[in-house]
């Protein structure tokens, strides 16, 4: 593998070919990642021509740090599933819906059917692809847990020309047009699959000068930069992403007196100050703000998406935190297209945890100054839900499992299909939603465990990071067990804990430590002054 520098100018060079307006083909195939690949394999099931996607898909999927193993199924309008296809991490359903003679209520309930035959047979996130006529939209299915509906229009977004061209389903296989073809070839590589399967960008970091508005505030002043149509859309949709529950962050080398006086006297910005939830205005490295960004966010280096209009101050960061993304600003509009684009961005759902997330943050500073000691839990009057079991927070329950890393006990990972499925075979899943008078942080914690005999194996125990730091961690685990015990049906089942060590779960390490070290009798006795509520199925 190269080094960081080598790596951070490629993906420099890259961003032409993959965040061009209209993709051409042969600038694709010739690039070659000099970055680590994430192995994944897919199965296609169709009732036409895939093959001629798979060379630009594999092209924009390793630009998402993806080495896909594609697998075709053979033609088959009846969607028997009987190939004998290997298993896979991720289902994508390929279908030409014209082809079905049925009326559009028909054509649902018969899809459904056989979705929910394939569900049976795989818990893989199952993706949805056709094009716009009588077949399903989004939300057609619901209730089918993993199954993402790709939005077709999204991926044809600026695109003028025809759709399909039946001259090329003789040679090809499919009626898609040439562009159509290179265009969901990029929807899948760099939006769709990777929401599906990769780690999810949970804050985005932006530099001002000729990235959020032209010009360069030192030099030309606070009337003297520019932030035109181009420049506003981009601030809208910085904001958008904001309200998707990512956090903002800004780390510029000015005077921080003049990037307030900015903000606070150009009238014309579509985006405020305060909707950067960190900020690191300073002559400081980049480097070293965007760990300090890192820090208040409480979010991983990994997770962090760096846009900058320098490729030194990319460099520079990438040189030190070789892991973080980065993306090179150029035109707002190609700015703001490649932030339409970039992997991890995109979310299938939007809970209502990560919109509450940006709020529960800034609530944390006003806790910080509450009374000492857990005597502020009542004084915020601090209240925790238990929900045993809970088929409706399915989404969330898999969320905790795939993105904590700090308080993760098992680092088990189970999507939204495995979670339905062990739930239905008889694992318990206790979670706990948090608030208190300052913020409602929403479900911050799952317990999940099953029986064996006369014990009660505890196979995960994750806990936000926007819940560390209140003393709660204890409490949230106990009353979890308690609940799971209470409902196994064993006369007095004992718990059986373990823990798998990470790169970053040190927050569980040091719990689990402490349990292991007390009398099976104090580590039962978790009061504190907290109201707490129940609801069992």
């Amino acid at each position: 593998m190269q080094n960081p520098d080598e790596i951070c100018m490629q993906r420099m060079e890259w961003e032409k070919a993959v965040f061009s307006p209209m993709p051409r083909k042969n600038a694709l195939l010739q690039l070659q990642p000099p970055w680590p690949l994430k192995k994944t394999r897919i199965n296609v099931r169709r009732n036409h021509g895939f093959e001629v996607l798979k060379d630009p898909l594999r092209v924009f999927l390793n630009y998402a740090g993806i080495e896909p193993v594609v697998a075709c199924g053979a033609y088959d309008d009846s969607l028997s599933f009987q190939d004998n296809l290997p298993s896979a991490d991720i289902e994508i359903l390929w279908l030409d819906l014209d082809k079905y003679t049925m009326n559009s209520a028909d054509l649902l309930f018969w899809l459904k059917t056989r979705l929910a035959d394939l569900r049976k047979q795989t818990t893989a996130p199952l993706l949805f692809v056709s094009w716009p006529g009588t077949g399903p939209s989004a939300g057609s299915f619901d209730g089918l847990p993993g199954l993402c509906f790709c939005d077709f229009k999204s991926a044809m977004k600026g695109y003028n020309g025809k759709i399909l061209d039946p001259r090329l389903e003789a040679v090809t296989g499919t009626r898609l047009a040439a562009p159509t073809q290179l265009l969901l070839a990029r929807a899948l590589g760099l939006v769709w699959i990777p929401a599906a399967s990769a780690l999810p960008v949970k804050a985005v970091v932006f530099d001002l000068d000729n990235t959020l508005y032209g010009g360069v505030l030192g030099e030309s002043g606070i009337e003297g930069v520019e932030s035109d149509s181009a420049y506003q859309s981009l601030q809208r949709h910085a904001a958008k992403l904001r309200k998707r529950g990512l956090f903002l962050g800004l780390s510029s080398k000015n005077d921080s007196r003049d990037v307030k006086a900015f903000f606070e006297t150009r009238k014309d910005l579509a985006i405020k100050l305060e909707d950067f939830s960190a900020q690191e205005i300073s002559w400081q490295p980049k480097s070293t703000g965007i760990a300090k960004i890192a820090s208040a966010l409480r979010v991983g280096i990994d997770s962090i998406l760096f846009v900058d209009d320098n490729p030194a101050e990319l460099l520079e960061v990438s040189n030190v935190y070789p892991d973080i993304r980065t993306l090179l600003a150029r035109s707002p509009a190609e700015t703001l297209f490649a932030l339409e684009l970039f992997p991890g961005l995109f979310r299938w759902k939007t809970t209502a945890e990560d919109i509450g997330r940006i709020r529960d943050l800034e609530a944390v500073s006003k806790r910080t100054g509450t009374t000492a000691g857990t005597d502020y839990l009542a004084t915020l009057g601090t209240e925790v839900e238990f929900y045993l079991n809970p088929s409706s927070q399915l989404t969330r329950i898999s969320e905790l499992l795939n993105k904590t890393n700090q308080f993760n006990l098992t680092l088990l990972r189970l999507n939204e299909a495995e979670v339905s499925k062990h739930m239905k075979s008889g694992t318990f899943f206790v979670t706990a939603g948090l608030r208190d008078r300052l913020s409602d942080s929403g479900i911050i914690s799952l317990v999940m465990a099953h029986i064996d005999g006369v014990d009660v194996i505890v196979d995960n125990v994750c806990i936000s990071c926007r819940a560390l730091g209140r003393g709660l961690e204890d409490y949230l685990i106990r009353q979890s067990l308690a609940g799971i015990k209470k409902h196994s049906g064993l006369e007095n089942p004992q718990e059986i804990l373990h823990f798998v060590e990470g790169p970053r779960n040190a927050p569980a390490k040091a719990w689990y430590d402490k349990t292991k070290s007390r009398e099976p009798e104090s580590a039962s006795n978790s009061f504190l002054p907290v109201k707490s509520t129940w609801h069992i199925p």
